[in-house]
């Protein structure tokens, strides 16, 4: 189960992404620059979200609220990029 409800402002716009997702499968899709990068990158933990709470399993993985965020490397997402570069 994964519950995402965060908001991460940039300098040039705002995201605000809300989800709840059981065992279904999930595609972002959306024309460049709508920040389906910016979102994934919160998931992992690449970038602290602004505000707001992501929890996987029913694992606080960030709240603004409880000041949780745990690091990258304890999230256990793998993450595979455009350049095919894996992470972790």
């Amino acid at each position: 189960m994964l519950e995402v409800n965060f908001r991460k402002k940039l300098w040039h716009f705002h995201v605000e992404f809300e989800l709840e997702l059981g065992n279904q499968v999930l595609v972002l899709w959306g024309p460049s620059g709508a920040g389906k990068t910016t979102i994934l990158h919160c998931l992992a933990g690449l970038v602290k979200p602004c505000q707001g709470s992501i929890i996987l399993n029913n694992r606080v993985l960030y709240s603004s609220t409880d000041n949780i965020n745990v690091a990258t490397r304890n999230r256990n997402i793998a993450y595979l990029f455009q350049n095919y570069a894996l992470f972790p």
